[in-house]
This record gives C-alpha cells, sequence and structure tokens, in this order.
C-alpha cells in the first residue's frame, strides 16, 4: 500500500471519531471502529454512490446538488447497519455528519478517498 493512502486513512479515521464525539447521535466504540468506519465509506462511495447519483442527477440537479447530502447521509445509515461499532441515531444526525465530513474535506485539500 502506499503511505500516502495510509496517512490519509488514519486522518480520516481521526476526523471521523472526532465528529463521533461532537456530533450527537453518533457513536463510534473507538479508533479501531473508526478505521473500520472509513473505510466502510469509502467501499461504498466508490461502489454505490456513482450509481445512486446517478440514478437521482435529476434531483440532484433541481436542488443544485444539496440532494447528493441526502444521498450521502443514507449511505451513511447504511454503513451504521452493517458495521457493529458505529451507531447513527436518526437521519438528522447522518445529514449532520455528512455535512461536517464534506467540511472538513473542503478546508483539507485533496483528502479525498
Amino acid at each position: 500500500m502506499d503511505l500516502q493512502l495510509i496517512i490519509k486513512w488514519l486522518l480520516v479515521s481521526a476526523l471521523i471519531l472526532i465528529l463521533s464525539l461532537i456530533i450527537p447521535g453518533i457513536k463510534i466504540k473507538g479508533y479501531l471502529e473508526a478505521l473500520l468506519v472509513s473505510l466502510g465509506l469509502a467501499v461504498v462511495n466508490i461502489y454505490l454512490e456513482p450509481i445512486i447519483l446517478r440514478i437521482t442527477s435529476p434531483i440532484n440537479a433541481m436542488t443544485y446538488g444539496i440532494f447528493a447530502f441526502i444521498v450521502n447521509a443514507l449511505l451513511i445509515l447504511l454503513v451504521s447497519a452493517i458495521l457493529p461499532g458505529f451507531k447513527v441515531k436518526n437521519f438528522w444526525s447522518a445529514l449532520i455528519f455528512s455535512l461536517g465530513l464534506a467540511i472538513a474535506f473542503y478546508f483539507i485539500p485533496n483528502l479525498k478517498f
């Protein structure tokens, strides 16, 4: 594996852990689970997100891209249903978590999985 990829993975995991401490309704047991959450989100974003965004592109165009946050929140809920150490209380917590990740990725250049 590439060292830069491992460093990004660790940074995203730390970011996910920090966001889980800040946002109510998001619970992660520990750093190992944060690593698994970041890996799960990466896999879901690689395989499912492009398909879902293509299907929902008319709605996404009408809302100027805001619907993409709803898609991301639903994908976060999917990952929380799969991983036992990651719990999301409701849709609104997942949406705030999605917005937090988007804001963090905006301010940290080239930190995309």
